[in-house]
């Protein structure tokens, strides 16, 4: 029996007289494999495999989190192409390719940034 993965987003922009929207429609994934896999790991500036998301069988979604409060860090597909900067604090969630594990660095001059991963099996 297939599951859901829930997801909603909306994004508001206001900055003087610029002001924009952007929230689709909510979307829930079919989940055919249940489960999920990862927690908070610490980052360090040489670009490495994000560690303990290796078992999912069945790579769907994944959702970052840097909780660092001070520097930012860097997501990507491989160690040489970073494609996303979370600042302290920020998140973001995207689908993965099947067989693809991302990559995280932190920024220079850190001595380690923690970073929460979660992959969920699609």
């Amino acid at each position: 029996m297939a599951g859901s993965l829930d997801f909603q987003f909306s994004l508001r922009v206001a900055n003087g007289f610029f002001a924009d929207l952007a929230a689709p429609a909510a979307q829930a994934i079919v989940q055919t494999n249940p489960g999920a896999y990862g927690g908070v790991s610490t980052v360090t500036t040489t670009p490495a495999l994000i560690p303990n998301i290796t078992p999912v069988t069945a790579a769907g979604w994944c959702y970052v989190q840097n909780l660092d409060p001070t520097y930012y860090i860097l997501i990507g597909p491989t160690s040489g192409a970073m494609l996303l900067k979370l600042l302290p604090g920020e998140s973001f969630a995207f689908r993965l390719t099947p067989g693809a594990t991302p990559y995280a660095q932190a920024a220079s001059g850190s001595s380690g940034s923690l970073l929460l991963c979660r992959v969920y099996e699609a």
